[in-house]
Parts: structure tokens; sequence; C-alpha cells
């Protein structure tokens, strides 16, 4: 079976809370105006739906067969199985939730609706933020953030796998900071008053929440999943609502608050660009990650591909490389390569031979590919020996993708 690794090269260059801030604090006295300004994000807000209560006792909501956490969060049929299991509650539940690989988040604009809006958006994340955003090659880019209009603003959580997809208005009921806002859940955060330990510095005023809405206030335990409280609680946060909300579909009065702080303050959200609290919260779970790798793969037998530093990229055997930029290639682009011969199946063999090498991107191009080998024995006078070696990718900004879902298999 042949088995296909590619390398990805950088050209450019809760997790469920947030923490301090290095933005002047929002809390203001609140005019009416800006008290109904704010309209939470929401999935379909114009469709019915059913609060529905698993059977460990997390309630969400259901439109059609879409089940919704938080207002804006859509789950997988996976996740839904999960929390619906009182024994996972609060555990960290596998495929749920996971983190992008290595920092790089994958995407694609399907309608150009909101093109300029996403585009500013991640351009904000790029820019204050160790996390790269690269738009996916297919069939190389199996997990990838899939950008639609429709109805609602909303994401799914984490990296769930395949073309997940993230919807904003198609109007001015989403801006950047709406699109900002949808990328937090997209790359693992909740939502900042979701926190496990807000009731320290907020109160929730939950008889002006309509019966249906109070779940999207749980913490993020009561919702079934766990994380960690990234230093204090974070007033600036693009993931927190604001003090006053002007949907009626939330609230009995939008004129009262449903959010102060323990003082009896009210606060204003924004939606204008990532906190110095979201800025520390996710650096601290995705560090930047540009380095040079030596990765060690053995031929004719299935091993465990070794990267610098120990990480396990997979497993290699007949092994079809995909070398991959963020941008296409301004002219040919060529990548050095070494290939070492470490050691062979007989102790008396001389190991000491290398063979250089180039792979070239060519110009217009984000990908090329490069066979290894179709065999990793050799034949001499002494018979066949297993001869294994190590690949050293000369270019400093070099990566090696190895979570399997990113691994295009061919037999």
């Amino acid at each position: 079976m042949k088995k296909n690794y590619y390398v990805s090269i950088f050209t450019s260059v809760s997790l469920l809370t947030t923490a301090c801030s290095r933005d002047d604090n929002l809390d203001t006295k609140n005019s009416k105006s800006e008290r109904q300004a704010f309209i939470i994000e929401e999935a379909f807000p114009d469709t019915p739906k059913e609060l529905v209560t698993l059977p460990s006792g997390i309630q969400v909501e259901k439109v059609d067969s879409i089940y919704i956490l938080g207002g804006d969060i859509i789950l997988t049929q996976a996740q839904v199985d999960s929390l619906s299991r009182p024994a996972t509650r609060g555990a960290i539940i596998t495929g749920v939730g996971k983190k992008w690989d290595y920092g790089i988040v994958f995407y694609r604009i399907a309608t150009p609706d909101n093109h300029e809006k996403i585009q500013a958006a991640i351009q904000e994340w790029e820019a204050q933020t160790d996390l790269c955003f690269w738009e996916a090659v297919v069939p190389y880019n199996k997990d990838y953030i899939k950008f639609i209009s429709g109805s609602g603003n909303w994401s799914k959580l984490g990296k769930v796998g395949g073309a997940q997809e993230l919807c904003l208005y198609p109007d001015a009921r989403s801006n950047t900071g709406t699109a900002i806002h949808e990328i937090g859940h997209a790359i693992g955060l909740f939502h900042e008053q979701c926190r496990t330990d807000r009731d320290n510095y907020i109160t929730i005023n939950w008889n002006n929440i309509k019966s249906d809405k109070q779940h999207n206030f749980r913490t993020y335990v009561e919702s079934g999943y766990s994380g960690e409280n990234i230093n204090q609680f974070d007033f600036n946060s693009i993931m927190l609502y604001s003090s006053y909300i002007g949907d009626e579909n939330f609230v009995h009065n939008p004129n009262i608050p449903v959010i102060t702080k323990k003082d009896g303050s009210t606060f204003t959200g924004q939606r204008s660009h990532l906190s110095e609290g979201d800025i520390t919260t996710v650096n601290s779970r995705y560090p930047n990650y540009k380095p040079s790798l030596i990765c060690t793969y053995y031929g004719g037998r299935t091993e465990q591909l070794i990267l610098n530093g120990g990480q396990p990229a997979g497993y290699s055997e007949y092994s079809t490389f995909v070398f991959m930029t963020k941008e296409p290639a301004k002219s040919d682009f060529r990548i050095q390569l070494t290939e070492h011969c470490l050691e062979t199946s007989r102790d008396y063999d001389d190991v000491e031979w290398a063979n250089n090498f180039y792979i070239t991107i060519p110009a217009g191009s984000r990908t090329a590919t490069h066979e290894i080998n179709d065999t990793y024995y050799r034949y001499d006078d002494y018979g066949w020996t297993h001869v294994s070696r190590k690949l050293e990718i000369h270019n400093d900004s070099i990566l090696i993708m190895s979570n399997p879902n990113d691994i295009d298999r061919k037999s």
C-alpha cells in the first residue's frame, strides 16, 4: 500500500476561554441604542427550534436533524452521540473539538458574498496569533473550514473533520467581527461567559432569559465539555456577549441586562478585534510551529515516521510526499532534499551514503509530489538487505503534515 504525506512550506509569516486584556475596558453606561444594537450570533434565527434534553441531561436546540449548542455552534452527530452519554460528561471526548494540526487552518470560501469580511477576519487572526490560514487544496487537504452564506451566523466547534461549514449572513447582519467570532469557535473557543469560573466575575440574570434559551448560558462543563480557564475573565473578548441583548427571542426585556459585573455595572461586548486575552489563549494552545524538519522514514515495512523533536508523523510504506506552498509560486520553486542511509539489516554493511535531489513546484502552482522509492530493499553480492533512510529537508520553513485525515491514501 502506498501512503501519501504532504509537506507544507510557509511563505509568510480553550482553548475554551481567554485571559487578561490589552484593550481599554469596554464597560460603559450603555445607551438604549447600544443595548439593542448588540444581536448575538445565532444559527437559523428565523426558524422555530425544539429544545432537546439529551440522556446526559445536557440541553441543546434542534432544527430538523441539526443540533445547536450555545446558540451558534452546530454539533456533528458524533458530538451529539458523545454528549448523550452520561459517562462522558465533563471529559475530553474523542473526535470532538480537535485542534488544527501545527496551527495551520485550511479553508475554502464557497460563496463570494462575504469574501472581504472573511479575508479581513483571517488577516486579524494571522496578524495577532501564531495561527496560519491556508486555502485548501483538494484532494490533499481533506479537513478545512468551508465558508458559506446562509441563515444566521454559526460554526462547528474545533476541527471536526472533512469540509466543516462556517456560515455568515450575506448582508449587514454579519461583519468582520462576526467572522472573527465564528472562526474562534472553529479553532475551539467557547463563549467567554461559559467559563467555569465566570461566577467570580459576572452575574447571570436568569430571570430575564427565556427558559428555552437559558442553556446558552451554561458553562462548558455543564454543556458536556472539558477545558481550561486561561488567566482571568476577559471583558474585552470577542467571544463575550454584551450585558444587554437586543434579541427578544432570547430575553424577556431587552432594556434589562442579562449579564452584569459583580458590582452590578454593565459592559459592552465588542465584535471588532481579538483582545489581548483572546490572543494569549490561542497562542498558549497553538504555539508557533515553524521548524526545519528532519524526518526519518523506514521503507519495506511499516514503521512510524518520526519528526524532529520526536513527534510521530504517521506511518510510511512506499510513500509519496506532497509539497505545498501557501501562495502559488511566482517562479519555479526548488526544494532541496537529501536522503541519508541510516542503517541496514546487516550490521557489517557500510551505511555511509547520501543522495541529494530537488523537488520543483512549478510557477503558478502550489503543489508538487515526489515518490521516495518503490522499494526499500537493496540487492548485492550478499543478497537482499533492508535499508532505512533519513530524509533531510533543507528549507527552513518546511513542515510535514501528518494527520491521517490530511493524507490522501492510495492502494
